[in-house]
């Protein structure tokens, strides 16, 4: 009997029929559409990541395929180039967040940057832009004061979708802070920030300090603040018991759970009524705000 099995060099004929390369394709163990095309049921095989501050690029991660959905509304896989698929700052404004969308653009993968909501296709399962089942949801990213990208030591601006990987964020303030104020305020410029889906990005905040105090009864509070530079949102207080008794302190929140965007995150400092709290800078090796977030 011959063999009627489809071979690697078959190519069909005629409208409507695949492509040569699409012949195997088809001989996967999934479901199909009725295009042909097989439906999604894996994690996507990529991450987003900065480049420059001009460019991101979305990347193959082990594998080389991304669902994407078709104009006739069929979830596909599609091949992320080994070279990537980058896209640039061009036409970004400055200090906004965007969601990064990719599409099939006549055969080669696009991306675009837009600051619609992203939404659940019901069809699919696939995440995409809100109201365009043709765009799937690949990352998130926030541009500078210049319309461009950042990823730095205090700053993770690009936020990939799938398979994030953790990051150390860490800041440091070398200066002495002193304050007054009853309610809290920030020591220095001493902030971090991140982009988030709302499913909890940062995995731990730690907070340390040196505080200082000018008469023995008072009490000195240091905390991080998320998103304000007026409330704590966790904090450590310390009395000291003699004047200038000065003290290592720690604050740790650990998975913080955020809503989905940009967000700051702040060290802060108040004091009780009638003294100053005192954080020495440089020579206690200053003040440092760290947290380790997922990128």
């Amino acid at each position: 009997m011959a063999d009627l099995r489809a071979q690697w060099n078959e190519e069909a004929v005629g409208a409507n029929h695949a492509t040569k390369a699409d012949v195997v394709n088809r001989l996967q163990l999934a479901e199909h559409n009725s295009d042909g095309t097989h439906k999604t049921g894996i994690q996507a095989n990529c991450r987003l990541d900065y480049v420059g501050a001009t460019s991101i690029k979305l990347s193959r991660f082990n594998g080389k395929y991304l669902p994407l959905v078709n104009a006739d509304g069929n979830a596909f896989f599609m091949e992320i180039p080994a070279a990537g698929v980058t896209l640039t700052n061009g036409g970004l404004s400055a200090n906004t967040t965007y969601n990064i969308y990719a599409y099939d653009s006549s055969g080669t993968m696009t991306l675009e940057a837009s600051a619609t909501a992203h939404a659940v296709d019901a069809t699919t399962g696939v995440r995409i832009k809100s109201g365009d089942a043709t765009r799937t949801l690949v990352g998130k990213i926030r541009t500078d004061s210049s319309s461009q990208f950042k990823q730095t030591s205090i700053d993770a601006g690009v936020l990939s979708y799938f398979n994030r990987k953790l990051a150390r964020l860490f800041g440091t303030d070398t200066s002495d802070r002193t304050s007054t104020s009853t309610t809290p305020v920030a020591i220095g410029a001493l902030n971090l920030a991140f982009l988030s889906f709302g499913d909890g990005s940062l995995n731990a905040v730690y907070l340390h300090a040196h505080v200082g105090n000018d008469v023995v009864t008072l009490l000195a509070n240091v905390g991080i603040g998320f998103n304000s530079t007026t409330a704590f949102q966790a904090q450590s207080s310390m009395r000291g018991n003699t004047i200038n008794d000065d003290r290592h302190t720690a604050v740790v929140v650990l998975d913080y759970s955020d809503s989905e965007g940009y967000h700051t995150c702040h060290a802060l400092m108040s004091t009780q009524a009638g003294g100053t709290v005192d954080v020495e800078g440089a020579t206690t090796h200053g003040t440092r705000l760290a947290a380790m977030a997922w990128i």
